[in-house]
Order: C-alpha cells, then structure tokens, then sequence
C-alpha cells in the first residue's frame, strides 16, 4: 500500500496494523505514482485487499490517498480477491480481466525478436497489491 502504515507481527493469524501518519497519505501516494509513471509510463493500480475488517480500512486510505491523483495515465480498480475468488474460483478472475482488458490492449507488452531486437514496447504496467504475502498478486 503506498501510504505508511506498520504491522507489529506476532504470532497471530492477522496481526494488527497502525495507519501512520494519516495525514501524509495522498502525498506519500502521489510520490509512488509519480515514480512508477515516471519509470514505465501509465499505471493500473489494482487493489487485491478485503473491503472488510482491518484489510478495508487500508482499501479506504488506499482509495482515498490515489482518487485526487487519478488520470489518463493512472487508474485505480479494486477487486476484493477473496469475497469474488475465495479459495478455488480463480475463474472468477474473468471479471477483473474483463475490467482491465483495454488498459492491456491499450499498453501493450514487451516483445523481442530472436536477436533481441525490440519488436514492440510496454507503454503501462499494472501494478497489484495484498496484504500478508503474494498469494493473491501472484494468483491474478
């Protein structure tokens, strides 16, 4: 999440976090965004996070901290991996696809012929977060 925020780990399942410094949310958002745009060109920021508990609370500030600095190079999609997905319907992952499919028309990818040449450039990346590790991210 490119706002700061701490979790004290311990041996609970889903130790707690803090928002820190609340207030410094959007600009600590705006500098993340910058860079990445600054480095790959337009971003499509996804949210993997619950909408409930203590993970809904850092979707909210996440929200929040980016709706002021969205544009044409930067959009922000949410999509509550666990209430859609659960445990076994990756398939459901359709949705989200269906949802991102311009902005990857659109962006394109990298691609290189036999002799490394570059045949065709990324103008985007999409950029995913969780919360514990990557099962999530590197699911979708």
């Amino acid at each position: 999440m490119p706002f700061l925020w701490e979790q004290i780990v311990d041996l609970t399942y889903k130790p707690k976090f803090e928002i820190v410094k609340p207030e410094e949310a959007a600009r600590v958002a705006e500098r993340h965004f910058l860079d990445l745009r600054k480095k790959y060109g337009s971003v499509l920021a996804i949210d993997l996070v619950n909408t409930t508990g203590g993970e809904g609370r850092l979707s909210e500030k996440f929200a929040s901290a980016v709706q002021p600095i969205l544009s044409d190079d930067l959009r922000y999609i949410h999509f509550d991996f666990h209430k859609i997905c659960g445990h076994v319907h990756f398939e459901r992952l359709s949705i989200l696809y269906d949802q991102i499919a311009d902005f990857l028309d659109k962006n394109g990818y990298l691609l290189l012929n036999d002799k490394g040449e570059k045949m065709k450039e990324q103008l985007g990346v999409v950029r995913t977060n969780c919360i514990d590790c990557l099962d999530r991210t590197n699911v979708t």
